[in-house]
């Protein structure tokens, strides 16, 4: 894998997991029950492709990196699935 295109996937995959954490935080700020499921399915889509993204990517290149950005984003995803849950 080309440096160019490494250094562009994680920005994006980054980027992915930064912007869904801040759309399910702004969907637990309004406090409305549709408002914060709409901008959880959004948030949950953003991670899993992410993670999905990143784990093809590491099954081609085995950069241990790329699995370490999944774990995290696996994880991530569960927090953001827990509070949705609590919050309702």
């Amino acid at each position: 894998m080309e440096k160019k295109e490494f250094n562009k996937l994680l920005l994006l995959s980054m980027g992915a997991y930064i912007i869904a954490g801040f759309m399910f935080a702004i969907g637990l700020i309004m406090k409305q029950t549709v408002l914060l499921i709409t901008f959880y399915i959004i948030a949950a889509a953003l991670m899993i492709s992410g993670v999905i993204a990143l784990f093809n990517n590491y099954k081609k290149n085995k950069i241990k990196l790329l699995l370490f950005l999944c774990i995290i984003g696996t994880i991530l995803f569960i927090l953001i699935s827990t509070a949705m849950i609590a919050s309702l």
